[in-house]
């Protein structure tokens, strides 16, 4: 099993959702918290959450131990009293194929969680994990500021559509580096608000490359400005480098600039560089459907 390590202010589980942690403390405070000691079962079927780390005044660091445990979804929520480490030892696993299968003939039946919310944290840092077969997206990144991405693999299956693997906004302040993402749809998305985002040596395939937007749609969405990605490898993905835009008019200009890309290598890609200002993912619209939608 790989180790897998939450750092700051984090939480895990099959379908996760994350709110908000800070501040230090002293280093001499540590204490761990073994969900295994809370009563956590690792048969697979009985529901597990965490924990009340977040009250211990000092640095915290829970550890889910390796086995299989089944989460509902749970969120961790602060401001707790010290900094929190989450250490995983084993792969988040989102079963989303199974799930797919079950929800097939049924319109009313729901799919897509997100096996990490981040929401609202800053100084955080999330590295060598693995999350496989999500529902939706891997990691939802949402008003965030200073969090770096290392050292991680993402992957579900090419036809598990809506399964990004980083999505990010109103957010400044991202590093993305050393990441493996396999998946049905972006590897990284940036939406309204990202700001200054450095994504490097990541490898992208399959899935719909590495994409801002798409932005526009809707009044109220911000700017996304500063943006690098270099070194970075996309084998077999539907578009490489893509800018995606909607056609419909906005109250309040939108301006997506300051984009560095350099350094990129495309093995068997559809659309290597894509700059879309008539986004339409339906294929059915046109300006006037567009800009009443």
């Amino acid at each position: 099993m790989k180790k897998g390590y939450i750092e700051e202010h984090k939480m895990y589980g099959k379908y996760l959702f994350m709110l908000c942690l800070w501040p230090f403390i002293a280093e001499a405070h540590i204490k761990l918290f073994n969900v295994a000691e809370y009563g956590a079962i690792t048969d697979g079927k009985e529901d597990n959450s965490v924990s009340d780390a977040c009250n211990w005044n000092g640095s915290a660091t829970v550890l889910i131990p390796e086995g299989t445990y089944m989460l509902k979804s749970v969120i961790f929520k602060g401001p707790c009293n010290g900094s929190v480490t989450f250490q995983i030892k084993g792969t988040l696993d989102g079963q989303g194929s199974a799930t797919r299968q079950k929800c097939k003939n049924n319109a009313n039946c729901e799919i897509l969680f997100t096996t990490m919310d981040f929401d609202f944290i800053t100084n955080g840092h999330v590295q060598n994990l693995h999350s496989i077969d999500s529902k939706g997206g891997h990691f939802i990144v949402f008003g965030c500021e200073n969090m770096t991405f290392t050292d991680l693999t993402l992957k579900s299956p090419e036809n598990n559509h809506n399964t990004d693997g980083i999505k990010i906004s109103q957010t400044n302040g991202i590093n993305i580096t050393g990441v493996k993402i396999g998946t049905g749809d972006d590897c990284v998305a940036m939406i309204s608000g990202t700001k200054n985002v450095r994504i490097s040596n990541v490898v992208c395939g399959p899935g719909h490359g590495i994409s801002v937007g798409s932005l526009g749609k809707n009044d109220g969405e911000t700017d996304v400005e500063d943006i690098v990605v270099k070194n970075c490898t996309f084998v077999g993905t539907s578009n490489g480098l893509r800018i995606k835009t909607w056609a419909a008019p906005l109250k309040k200009n939108l301006k997506a600039s300051k984009f560095v890309y350099e350094d990129i290598v495309m093995n068997n890609v559809q659309n290597p560089v894509v700059i879309d200002q008539q986004y339409c993912p339906l294929h059915q619209c046109d300006l006037k459907v567009c800009a009443s939608s």
